[in-house]
């Protein structure tokens, strides 16, 4: 165990004093692997490194005697700064058991690093290399060096040469099925390839945005690339006249060919076509077709997937026309195209008559009939299709409804799987909604003889029980207001704070049961716990909310009564008689308004009066202001400063005055 403590601090120390030059060097991939994936007595704080939200995945490494040993099969340290390997040792250790590398996006620069590297991840079969800043230039590698495992290589992106690729392929990488080489500034001119370059294992080739010229393409298809089965060649400034191919040259074996962005003309697309009889898929996106011709004179019958969404085709009938070129499709991805209608004089069930996928979205339909008009597509099962201006003015249940409604054959919608219970609950909507319309069409008679003629559903308007209106009245103003009493007694206060802009501090609230108050068992309660929950009260409609004003807090005195009381005597002994003018003048003031029994100042008053006496002596109410029609006097034993029992002296006067 001190072994192994001494060994993790050995490492510290090594990069701590090591961050100087890891600034100009960079850091190593050991380094970085062990910070990562290893270094777990660390500190939250230290792994945090000013993130927001922290991530631990996967199990902990599992310490040997030869040292720390991933379980993880994948590796990924991008964007680390990482321009050599390091302890190749101790990588060799840890990464025993990993397949995948993502070192995208550091500062390799040495292919003798990454050779390196690949030596001391035995079992690596994928390794990303994207974004490194490789030289350009032809760098010979090692005739014994060799990769056998590796399958898939990706290096997008890191200006590397062609030379260096051919290199590459052709003295380590024997095995290579897949390899990535996008966004690579490759010679747009023909550059012949050596005769003995053969790359039999290579099945997928990415070339988008590499700006490669298509008889460089033509080149590698070739001579070196017989077995391939996909190719991307997206975002490559293609010429878009046409372009007479040798009429040996085919590429049998070809199976995905993606042109998106490449601006390639439909001639041209037809005669590469013509080289590629089983060509399964064809991707040509983003390319700003407007129209498909029907002259083109071929038929394609292997091509099953097509995808020319993003362009600019208007008709329907530019549609049907690609059926006729390819005879056998049943995929087509055709949205954000302007299409205005899904109707055409051509037979659907000629043209496209094995189609069971269409995606449409962001089309510019606003007919329900081109929504029929699908329906004529005799194996259709899938369909996509949300931004549209027909569909824009529904909520999204009734466009799920209505669509379903209308195509009785999709059995799945917009990525999702349609049960039977959806199915029939759909169908069933689809009839109760055009039952109220005048314009029914021809699908709502097909449903009512499956499920007969519906009667409309009550529209029964539920509110939240958690919503209530009450009545808060205040100095004579009143406002009904509908409360969400899901809210603590705190948060209403606030709301009443904004709404009669009361001093919070001094905002005093009581509750009166409305029906409770009219029978007589029951008076106002005082709302005193601030997080206490309104519903707890069982507040109904109609009931209230009377709102009042504690008192101002009385100023601080700073002389005690033993120093007022010998003022007041050293004044009487000098013969200063004059009493205070304002206690003169609160002696005289005398008003008589009408107020509520349940106010804060009637009760306060109680206490004023309550103070003048002894305890255990009885105080007399005087409420002849207040109602004089009732008897003059109330009696009421006073036995403390409670606030209750001011409450308990206005619903005495409050019971008395109903009595009368």
């Amino acid at each position: 165990m001190g072994v192994q403590n001494l060994h993790t601090i050995n490492r510290k120390v090594n990069i701590q004093i090591n961050m100087a030059a890891t600034e100009v060097l960079g850091r190593s991939f050991s380094d970085a692997l062990y910070e990562r994936y290893c270094d777990f007595e660390s500190t939250f704080d230290d792994l945090k490194n000013d993130c927001d939200i922290v991530f631990f995945v996967g199990s902990s490494p599992k310490q040997t005697e030869s040292g720390l040993i991933l379980n993880a099969s994948t590796v990924v340290l991008t964007d680390e700064r990482i321009s050599h390997v390091g302890d190749s040792r101790a990588v060799a250790i840890s990464c025993s058991h990993v397949e995948l590398v993502d070192i995208s996006s550091n500062a390799f620069s040495d292919w003798h690093e990454i050779s390196l590297l690949l030596s001391s991840l035995p079992h690596v079969k994928t390794i990303n290399l994207s974004f490194n800043p490789f030289p350009s230039n032809l760098h010979i590698l090692p005739v014994e060096l060799q990769w056998p495992n590796l399958n898939t290589l990706c290096l997008n992106g890191s200006h590397i040469g062609l030379e260096m690729i051919i290199s590459l392929l052709l003295s380590s990488l024997p095995h290579v099925k897949t390899i990535n080489l996008s966004f690579n500034p490759f010679p747009s001119n023909l550059h012949i390839l050596p005769v003995e370059l053969q790359w039999p294992n290579l099945n997928t080739l990415c070339l988008n945005g590499s700006h490669i010229g298509l008889e460089m393409i033509i080149s590698l298809l070739l001579s070196s690339l017989p077995h391939v089965k996909t190719i991307n060649l997206s975002f490559n400034p293609f010429p878009s006249n046409l372009h007479i191919l040798p009429v040996e040259l085919q590429w049998p074996n070809l199976n995905t060919l993606c042109l998106n962005g490449s601006h390639i003309g439909l001639e041209m697309i037809v005669e590469l076509l013509k080289k590629t009889l089983n060509l399964e898929e064809l991707q040509i996106c983003s390319n700003d077709y407007t129209k498909i011709s029907s002259d083109y004179g071929f038929q394609h019958e292997s091509l099953k997937r097509l995808y020319i969404s993003n362009n600019n085709i208007t008709d329907w009938q530019s549609i049907c026309r690609l059926g006729h070129l390819f005879s056998h499709l049943e995929t087509l991805i055709a949205s954000d195209n302007p299409l205005e209608s899904f109707r055409s004089d051509d037979d659907v069930n000629i043209c496209l008559p094995y189609l069971h996928t269409l995606s449409v979205d962001k089309v510019q339909v606003s007919e329900w009939d081109d929504i029929v008009a699908l329906t004529k597509l005799p194996c259709l099962n899938a369909l996509r299709i949300h931004l549209t201006p027909l569909l824009k003015p529904y909520q999204k249940d009734e466009r799920f409804f209505l669509l379903l409604g209308y195509m009785k054959n999709i059995i799945k919608l917009n990525g999702s799987v349609i049960t039977a219970n959806e199915r029939e609950t759909s169908e069933r909507r689809f009839i109760r909604y055009y039952s109220q319309r005048d314009d029914k069409p021809q699908r709502y008679f097909e449903l009512t003889e499956k499920h007969g003629n519906l009667k409309p559903l009550v529209d029964i308007k539920i509110r939240a029980p958690y919503l209530i209106n009450v009545r808060l009245i205040y100095n004579q103003i009143t406002y009904d207001k509908e409360i969400d009493v899901r809210q603590t007694v705190q948060q209403f206060k606030k709301y009443l704070h904004e709404i009669f802009q009361i001093p919070l501090t001094r905002l005093r609230l009581f509750y009166v049961d409305d029906f409770a108050f009219s029978m007589g068992v029951g008076g106002p309660e005082e709302l005193k716990y601030p997080r206490r929950v309104l519903h707890t009260y069982n507040i109904h409609d109609g009931d209230q909310f009377h709102v009042d004003l504690k008192p101002d807090a009385p100023k601080p005195q700073h002389s005690n009564r033993t120093a007022d009381i010998t003022q007041r005597n050293k004044k009487s002994t000098d013969g200063n008689t004059t009493n205070s003018s304002t206690s003169s003048d609160d002696d005289k003031t005398n008003i008589s308004i009408e107020i509520s029994p349940f106010s804060f100042d009637s009760l306060q008053k109680l206490t004023e009066e309550k103070s003048t006496n002894n305890n255990n002596q009885t105080t007399t109410i005087e409420l002849d202001y207040l109602y004089p029609s009732i008897e003059k006097n109330i009696e009421i034993k006073v036995n403390d400063d409670d606030d209750d029992d001011l409450l308990l002296a206005a619903a005495a006067a409050c019971n008395n005055i109903k009595t009368k």
